[in-house]
């Protein structure tokens, strides 16, 4: 298959517009478009609208819609395949369409017929995605390795197919394993209901049937013994029991528990009710003990209650008093201590007259330093201010916006350029008469050249219209009035007047931006934790150096008291505390008293709230006659109902259940198990008698233990016979997978040798060791053999690239020609080796045999060494 165009509309970012790729030569084609342009859509779409059904609507063809767009994906390629052209057009979700057609527009197949030849086209020996599934590198699978599916290895074989080693092979190993598949599993064990299990399993069985017939044979003449025996044992317990005397006995026994069952039913019941009424009248009893228990805790905790409350008032009393005496008691404390102050205050003020004086010139140095940082930062900032002042003013253009502006003046000079070439060039040389009688839109004309485009009309009054008929220079003046209104766009967006005045206005806020970043990373070393952290540092430094001179010119150097008077002070100072935690100590024992009290206070109450007990005495007296009568009451009724019980007991019946239980169970017994003794032995007499007659079914013991002899001898030769066979048949069949073996390694050749040279042209020395799936999974070079997975993400990139290469040369010889495409492949190669891979391309796509291939990339600068033939994308235009 050779693509030649491509067309797809409300795909990604494609939308109602579409895209377009025209012209696909047979060779190398490069597609080098920005990031997010589409390039990996237009490859996924390729391989969705070639490999999926066109009633299809799972999660890759709604992936790949336009956002936000109602239209399923729409897509027409133009192929050739077998020498013959094609046209397919497809549609999915909303109008769902495939149609087929011939190179000259014949429509060959629609909807499902169109995809199953479709489906032949692309890969004739029903490969699910044909050569596509090996030959295509999709962005970010380009250090994947590649193996073969089969289709490679399909077509060497049909070219190395020997007796040992090809589809023979195959069909003589498939026979021999469908042989031995019913003999022997698939690990070497007999295979249950297999020939040779049944033929090992009926030899087991013959050798079983003759050891007993062996036993049997010995057995018989014990028999007519044991049936004797047996008849005796028969007719003895036959005499000794009388089976109708049984029944009786067992019939009154019944009738006996059927009148002591009624009489334990009525006991029962009585019981029961004697136990109500018992239960009733013991909690009537409980109820009022538990009433009485209750009034005796009201009275109680009431006591209680009382007695706290007046301790609690007398506590509150002495509180009061203690308090007192603390207030006298802490004012006497602060005279002592000013009197003890006073006589230290002499001593300290030499002390901290020094220690200020050092403080008040640390001060001093700290607050010149800080005075210094505050000037040169207020001069940076006027300086920053300065430049973003000027950043105000400038409009806001950056050099990454040159680019976007860049293309698109490109885009209208272009278009530009392409309508002057297309325009039509008249000179007009009017007569007198005809003044004012030819028109452009609407615009009298006079004599001198005009220009004519596609969109414009030539109006001659009297004789008709003249129009241009180029619908190219249509098309061309739309794109122009599009590209001039986006380069607008932008530029008043940047709002710079042309692209030279943007790209200086770029420069010059790079300039000022650099220069302002400077700044403010100058401004961060001076104050690192902000201006205000900055100058509160220093104004705090300039208030210390001031309350400092302030404290030093106020200190007062008072004259040393008597060192005996102040000792008596400290003495009566610390005898005075003593007093003070002595009284705390007595103040919060009595809080602590106090506070246990109203504990104990709430307590109480909560207990008389939980009594439920009526607030009268009154109530509470009815209460209580209330539970003594339900007391006598239900006392009365457990009497009575224990009357009754008495009465029932004393007609109970002479014979307890219990006891006609056992009997019953007894006498039942007994008839059971001389019933079963007397079948058994019945049962015993009648085998004994079988065998005997008929253990072998009349025939005489040894002529039987003689056939069994010789039947045993036959299906041991029958199981010796398989058993050569198995043997056989494993032997052929490891044979012919040695065979196969050998096969892989002759047609792994070809795919090596085509690898190798255009390994040599990027990798000089290296080899690459391929797998049964024709996949490389190590390399050798410099006499050692390296894994696949150690070597570089480049180096594995540039081999999987070249072994596809490989392939797609194999397969074009052998009939299956297809495309390769590489989207973004060579990410991970140095320059050196990117130009080497770039040399590959050229040379496996060119020639009359050359592949043809479709690079797409972002970098433009990496493919302009890349050569071949450029394709730009359009717009896909309407019908």
């Amino acid at each position: 298959m050779r693509l030649i165009s491509l067309r797809f509309r409300h795909v990604g970012p494609f939308g109602e517009d579409g895209i377009a790729l025209e012209g696909l030569t047979s060779g190398l084609n490069v597609i080098c478009e920005t990031n997010e342009f589409g390039k990996s859509t237009v490859l996924k779409a390729l391989e969705t609208f070639l490999f999926k059904p066109f009633s299809s609507s799972d999660k890759q063809v709604k992936s790949l819609m336009t956002g936000g767009s109602e239209f399923g994906p729409e897509g027409e390629i133009k192929f050739e395949a077998g020498g013959e052209a094609y046209d397919l057009k497809k549609r999915f979700m909303k109008g769902k369409l495939c149609e087929l057609r011939s190179g000259s527009g014949q429509v060959l197949a629609v909807n499902r017929e169109a995809e199953e030849r479709l489906a032949h086209l692309l890969s004739p020996e029903g490969h699910e995605k044909g050569p596509s599934g090996l030959l295509w590198v999709r962005q970010g699978d380009s250090m994947v390795g590649v193996s073969d599916d089969g289709q490679v290895a399909s077509r060497l074989e049909g070219e190395l197919t020997t007796l040992v080693g090809g589809d023979r092979a195959r069909e003589y190993l498939t026979r021999v394993e469908a042989d031995l598949a019913e003999n022997i599993t698939g690990t070497g064990r007999e295979k249950s209901n297999g020939p040779l299990k049944l033929a090992r399993d009926a030899l087991a069985a013959t050798q079983s049937a003759l050891a007993d017939a062996k036993a049997k044979r010995e057995t018989t003449y014990e028999t007519g013994l044991k049936l004797a025996k047996t008849r005796d044992d028969i007719q003895r317990m036959e005499d000794g029991f009388d089976a109708a005397e049984s029944a009786v006995e067992i019939k009154a026994t019944r009738d006996a528990m059927t009148a002591a069952q009624a009489f334990e039913t009525d006991l029962q019941r009585l019981q029961a009710e004697r136990d109500r009424a018992a239960q009733m009248a013991s909690r009537a009893g409980e109820q009022q003990a538990a009433h009485i228990e209750a009034l005796t805790d009201f009275i109680r905790w009431q006591a209680e209650i009382t007695a706290l409350e007046t301790a609690q008032k007398e506590r509150v009393k002495l509180l009061e008093q203690k308090t007192e005496m603390k207030t006298a008691l802490r004012s006497d404390i602060e005279a002592l201590d000013t009197q003890a102050a006073e006589y230290g205050q002499a001593r300290q003020a030499a002390e901290e007259a020094a220690n200020l004086k050092l403080r008040l010139e640390t001060a001093g140095r700290d607050t010149a330093y800080l005075t210094a940082v505050d000037e040169n930062y207020r001069n940076l900032s006027s300086r920053l201010a300065a430049l973003d002042m000027q950043l105000a003013d400038m409009p806001i253009v950056k050099r990454a916006d040159i680019h976007p502006l860049e293309r698109l003046a490109d885009a209208l000079r272009r278009v530009e350029a392409e309508i002057a070439a297309l325009t039509t060039h008249l000179y007009l040389d009017l007569a007198s008469s005809g003044a004012g009688k030819i028109t452009l839109d609407g615009k009298a004309l006079t004599s001198g050249p005009i220009e004519l485009s596609g969109s414009q009309t030539l109006d001659i009054e009297g004789i008709g219209r003249l129009r241009g008929d180029n619908n190219r220079l249509q098309v061309l003046e739309r794109e122009l009035k599009e590209a001039d209104k986006a380069f607008a766009a932008q530029l008043d967006v940047l709002g710079v007047a042309d692209v030279a005045t943007a790209r200086q206005v770029a420069d010059e806020r790079h300039d000022l931006e650099t220069e302002r970043q400077r700044i403010t990373a100058d401004m961060t070393s001076l104050a690192p934790q902000g201006e205000a952290a900055m100058r509160t540092e220093l104004e705090t430094a300039r208030r210390l150096a001031e309350d400092l001179s302030e404290k030093l010119a106020d200190i007062d150097l008072v004259e040393a008291r008597p060192a005996d008077g102040e000792d008596d002070i400290r003495r009566e100072l610390t005898s005075a505390r003593g007093r003070l935690d002595a009284l705390n100590g007595e103040i919060a024992e009595l809080r602590e008293t106090q506070a246990a009290a109203k504990a104990k206070l709430d307590g109480l109450r909560n207990n008389l709230t939980a009594l439920r007990l009526s607030d009268t005495e009154a109530e509470r007296t009815t209460q209580a006659d209330e539970f003594a009568a339900a007391v006598l009451k239900t006392a009365s009724e457990a009497r009575l109902a224990e009357k009754a019980v008495a009465a029932a007991q004393s007609n109970a019946p002479t014979q307890s259940l219990t006891l006609l239980q056992s009997r019953l169970t007894r006498l039942e017994q007994i008839a059971a198990q001389t019933q079963s003794n007397l079948q058994d032995l019945q049962r015993r007499e009648a085998s004994l008698r079988a065998n005997r007659d008929a253990a072998f079914e009349g025939q005489d013991a040894d002529a039987k233990v003689e056939a069994l002899v010789a039947k045993l001898e036959l299906e041991q030769a029958e199981l010796d016979r398989l058993e050569r066979r198995v043997a056989a048949q494993t032997l052929l069949r490891d044979t012919l997978l040695a065979s196969q073996s050998k096969l892989r390694e002759a047609y792994t050749e070809p795919v090596r040798a085509e690898l190798a040279p255009l390994l040599a042209m990027v990798l000089p020395g290296t080899e690459a060791n391929l797998n049964e799936s024709l996949g490389a999974d190590t390399v050798s070079r410099g006499g050692r053999i390296e894994d696949i997975g150690q070597l570089s993400g480049g180096t594995r990139e540039q081999i999987a690239i070249l072994t596809r290469l490989a392939f797609a040369r194999l397969l074009k010889r052998g009939g299956a020609d297809a495309p390769v495409i590489l989207d973004d492949a060579l990410v991970y190669a140095d320059d050196r080796r990117r130009d080497d891979m770039f040399d590959v391309l050229n040379h496996v796509s060119s020639g009359e045999n050359g592949l043809q291939l479709i690079y797409l990339s972002c970098h433009q600068g990496a493919t302009q060494r890349l050569g071949g033939h450029r394709i730009t994308p359009e717009n896909w235009p309407k019908d």
